[in-house]
């Protein structure tokens, strides 16, 4: 199986999922060309955004023509001839597995012990709390702009301990330095929401504001001007 850099997605199911539970009456859905995934037929349903805000030209799903499960799904952005992302099979089987590939005797001398399996991150009890700590959504459907505030850095914490703090956020990522490094790659803007800068590319648009503020969504760079007028 293949999947696209940075993919959000382990498999075509789980991408072809998010699609079509997102798309709603501003989704315009048909049928595309048949196609070949992984050496077998299937017929692609075409999910196309109506807003002019949104970057996305339209999302492709292939289902298998037999098993009507999802091959592939492509996400193909305003102007480009190739997808943005991509995640699907190269090669795919239907024959059941041997019974003996799920068959355990434990070696000699080993001792066994039955636990209780951790949730999942997502699922803990202050996982609601994180993601809300993470911002809000203005918009809705293929329009949604994430809001979020900036991490503080030691300059704006006024009793911060001397020593060096720790900026790093999950996974070791260093908050500051990327945030820096999106600064420096971004434009100057301002209008009537305020100022700040911007970073526009063919997938997603990251619009950081001069009061602290970071708005990011798969829009235009207006529609994150308008979200940003939005105060909340």
């Amino acid at each position: 199986m293949r999947s696209g850099a940075a993919s959000p997605f382990a498999t075509p199911d789980q991408a072809a999922r998010q699609a079509l539970e997102a798309a709603g009456t501003d989704t315009a859905i048909s049928v595309g060309d048949d196609v070949t995934v992984a050496g077998r037929a299937a017929y692609q349903i075409v999910l196309t955004p109506k807003s002019a805000d949104s970057l996305i030209r339209d999302v492709r799903v292939a289902l298998d023509g037999e098993k009507l499960i999802p091959l592939r799904v492509q996400v193909y952005t305003k102007g480009a001839a190739e997808p943005a992302f991509e995640v699907g099979f190269e090669s795919l089987s239907f024959t059941a597995p041997a019974p003996e590939n799920f068959s355990f005797t434990p070696p000699a001398g080993a001792k066994v012990e039955e636990g209780t399996a951790t949730p999942p991150a997502d699922h803990r009890p202050e996982a609601a709390a994180e993601a809300h700590d993470r911002g809000r959504v203005v918009g809705s459907g293929w329009d949604s702009v994430l809001v979020t505030s900036l991490p503080e850095t030691p300059a704006q914490k006024p009793d911060a301990p001397a020593q060096k703090q720790d900026e790093k956020g999950r996974g070791g990522l260093d908050v500051a330095a990327l945030l820096d490094g999106l600064k420096g790659a971004a434009t100057p803007v301002s209008g009537e929401w305020g100022s700040g800068r911007l970073l526009s590319t063919k997938v997603v648009s990251i619009l950081i504001t001069d009061d602290g503020r970071l708005l990011a969504g798969a829009v235009t760079p207006e529609a994150l001007y308008r979200a940003a007028g939005v105060k909340g």
